[in-house]
């Protein structure tokens, strides 16, 4: 009874607080799934369907009636469609709902088809384009994903100092509603690597921690001039340090990849990274992969992640390439007893994941849509901070578009998700008025 009050209490401030200042309670739903560990969540059911109301989840909710209240009251005018990226995105959707026909399991393809990693995460985007419509509103929700970025970072460096992780803390755990000893997406002990430990702050693994530290690197690169403001600076080394301490090399590479790509502008400290890199975090990963085993003898080789990229295009039938076994079946078959013929389920490899979910096809629309999304944002840039904001998004998408074909990416995780669509969402509605 006392969760379900703490319920309604959160909804109806959400909900009054978009309806009074949305931008805010916009920026206030991000950094709620940025810093808020998943482990403070409760099970649910409705209509016979079992699903997670997290913190941020339950905001989000809460915002989505005020968001629709306040455009039933005049306050807000929506618009659907404003580029061609959108209508993509609205034929991908499309796509997404028809895959359930031929889906191996309808109840798991609702389950991950509704949640921040799909559906959800659209509608972030879709809200953040209708409410974020000015550059001042722009910056107030970047200036939040700095902070939250400066916090996820002290995360780290407190689980680190107390050697437990963040959902292991007796105040975190205090307000869980999930069975933690049985979860495969909550981290309750710590990772290692080398002899050092690895955090992983509010997110299931420390490869996704890295990547959501270092996601809006571009943004600090090339946005310092513009800006000159302190969040950006201080996020810039906060994301700097925390990245480095996941001792991921997903995290490592997108430093580097953010560097190289502005290497003009930052041409000493590029090199002198580089000199580091392999001077010092290469031996390391060498070293303690050959140690442990790992199937990967180099910190530069990528055979832990195409072994899973091959069984998926050589065991599937051309026609499950083309469509996949639909968008909740991985989740399906890692818990279920698997009868798809196939030597390794798509783990560690985002490309493979989604071909095996949602097909070549499902891929081919995605791609589509962040293709077009980007050329939509140049042709509507104006001037120094939409340009500067421009050449970061592009830069943003562009590295994780190459996680995605190689490793892990932020596209397996729906927090991250959500958070990386509502960013573009918020961008698009501030350049395409």
């Amino acid at each position: 009874m006392a969760i379900f009050i703490l319920i309604i209490i959160l909804l109806f401030f959400s909900f009054t607080f978009t309806v009074k200042k949305p931008v805010q309670s916009f920026g206030m739903v991000i950094m709620l799934y940025l810093i808020i560990p998943p482990s403070v969540a409760f099970p649910v059911s409705f209509l016979g369907l079992a699903f997670i109301l997290s913190l941020p989840r339950i905001y989000f909710i809460g915002l989505l009636l005020g968001f629709f209240v306040s455009a039933w009251m005049g306050k807000i005018r929506i618009s659907i469609v404003k580029s061609t990226s959108d209508k993509v995105l609205v034929l991908l959707i499309l796509y997404l709902i028809i895959s359930f026909y031929w889906g191996i399991s309808l109840l798991y393809d609702l389950k991950i088809f509704f949640s921040e990693q799909w559906f959800l995460g659209f509608l972030g985007y879709f809200i953040a384009s209708n409410i974020i419509t000015s550059e001042k509103s722009l910056w107030y929700i970047l200036k939040k994903v700095f902070i939250s970025i400066i916090i996820l970072s002290l995360y780290g460096f407190l689980e680190i100092l107390s050697k437990k992780t963040i959902t292991d803390f007796p105040v975190i755990r205090s307000f869980t509603g999930i069975d933690l000893q049985n979860s495969k997406y909550i981290h309750s002990t710590m990772g290692e690597r080398g002899g050092f430990l690895r955090p992983s702050g509010t997110f299931w693994n420390n490869i996704i921690y890295g990547i959501a530290l270092t996601l809006y690197y571009p943004y600090f690169l090339n946005m310092k001039k513009v800006l000159k403001n302190k969040w950006n600076n201080i996020g810039l080394i906060f994301a700097s340090l925390g990245g480095l301490a996941t001792i991921s090399r997903t995290a490592w590479f997108s430093i580097i990849y953010a560097f190289g790509l502005n290497f003009k502008k930052y041409k000493y400290l590029t090199i002198t990274v580089l000199i580091i890199f392999f001077i010092v975090f290469l031996p390391f990963l060498n070293s303690s992969f050959n140690k442990s085993g790992y199937i990967d003898k180099s910190g530069l080789s990528m055979e832990s992640r195409l072994v899973v990229l091959t069984p998926v295009f050589n065991d599937l039938k051309f026609s499950k390439l083309l469509t996949g076994y639909g968008v909740g079946s991985y989740i399906y078959s890692i818990t279920k007893v698997n009868d798809i013929e196939i030597q390794r389920l798509p783990s560690d490899n985002s490309l493979a994941q989604r071909v095996f979910t949602t097909g070549i096809i499902g891929v081919f629309l995605f791609f589509l849509f962040l293709f077009y999304y980007y050329r939509d944002l140049t042709k509507a840039t104006k001037n120094d901070f939409l340009t500067s904001v421009s050449k970061a998004t592009g830069q943003m998408i562009l590295i994780q578009l190459t996680l995605f074909l190689v490793s892990n990416s932020l596209f397996q995780d729906p927090r991250l998700s959500f958070v990386f669509f509502s960013t573009l969402g918020a961008i698009k509605g501030t350049t395409l008025k």
